[in-house]
């Protein structure tokens, strides 16, 4: 399986014979939009974190070892499992009761960033989306989670992405870390190829021979598998 994560996210499934792909509607939270304190990947921008070890904060890495400015999608896929991991939010996304009312502080040497709810719910329904649409592909190539040998992760949200706090959260399915490989120019390395290639436009036909496109917003599972991928708990089928 491959995923380009963007607002527009590309997924293609390889089962041996052909190539199965559909595009994901998953909004702005992979690349920081639609977070109150997100921003693209750029100096400055929380990329990684990490509870301390006595489980009273964050630890944030930024992009250049400078003072936090924000935080792009792959430090959100951290903060929930975290957060998640450590009892501060539930499985549906919302914080423990009687706490963190106004968002959770990353603290004030993370620049006094805050996570909220609303925050969380953007990103949920990201994952949603790509969750529901990974389901589509393997429902029709009759593959179960178990049958996904390799994953491939491209785009600038993968070159930053915790593959562990990834699957802990649902946003991949739950195989081996070993056979998920980040590839964050994956696009430009396949237009190079394909502009010296002597026989490109072959291997274009033979590509588009083999490739279906499915569209999801005529499939009937999708919605049931968005809703179902909603929750901050491991891949869901």
């Amino acid at each position: 399986m491959y995923i380009d994560f963007g607002t527009n996210s590309e997924i293609a499934l390889w089962d041996g014979k052909k190539i199965i792909s559909a595009s994901a509607a998953g909004g702005p939270a992979f690349e920081g939009g639609g977070i109150g304190c997100g921003m693209l990947p750029g100096p400055g921008a929380v990329y990684a974190a990490r509870m301390t070890d006595d489980g009273t904060g964050l630890v944030c890495d930024t992009i250049g070892g400078l003072e936090a400015r924000g935080l792009c999608g792959s430090a959100m896929v951290d903060i929930i499992a975290e957060l998640t991991g450590a009892g501060i939010l539930d499985d549906r996304g919302r914080f423990a009761p009687g706490a963190h009312k106004n968002g959770y502080r990353l603290g004030d040497k993370n620049g006094g960033l805050i996570l909220k709810k609303r925050d969380v719910d953007s990103f949920q329904r990201a994952k949603a989306a790509i969750g529901g649409a990974v389901v589509c592909l393997m429902d029709a190539a009759g593959m179960r989670t178990e049958d996904l040998k390799n994953i491939y992760i491209s785009g600038a949200f993968g070159k930053y992405l915790d593959i562990k706090n990834a699957i802990r959260i649902g946003l991949l399915p739950a195989i081996s870390p070993r056979n998920i490989y980040k590839r964050s120019n994956a696009a430009l390395s396949g237009a190079e190829y394909l502009l010296f290639h002597r026989n490109s436009i072959e291997v274009i036909e033979s590509l588009k021979n083999r490739s279906d496109f499915t569209d999801l917003s005529f499939s009937d599972s999708f919605d049931k598998n968005f809703v179902k991928n909603l929750f901050i708990k491991p891949f869901l089928r």
